[in-house]
């Protein structure tokens, strides 16, 4: 079976190829007992130019067997400028949840 890393990829690859606007991917994390849990969900943070500004609202997704993904996925999806206010700290994850790896896109 996958490793959760190896679906966060799929899952960040696929999303951007449906999504033109999807400039960046990141994984999200938790405390690291709590990402060794099945149960625990793939956690991605999408930056998306055309979405609407809504802060920060967590869609949760269930395991999906016929697209070969086995674990429960949450998807938080933010403009640009949202994305400067998480990193000044003027819009916040969810308590304990911090920003992983770049899964997708260019770090400039």
């Amino acid at each position: 079976m996958p490793t959760k890393h190896e679906i966060a990829l799929r899952l960040a690859e696929a999303h951007s190829n449906l999504e033109p606007g999807i400039v960046k991917v990141f994984s999200i994390h938790e405390a690291p007992e709590q990402e060794q849990l099945e149960s625990t969900p793939i956690k991605l943070l999408e930056i998306n130019t055309n979405t609407s500004p809504s802060g920060i609202i967590p869609i949760q997704f269930g395991p999906n067997p016929l697209f070969d993904v086995p674990y429960p996925s949450v998807i938080v999806e933010i403009t640009p400028s949202e994305f400067e206010l998480l990193h000044r700290n003027e819009l916040r994850l969810p308590s304990g949840w911090v920003i992983g790896e770049q899964l997708y896109g260019t770090s400039a």
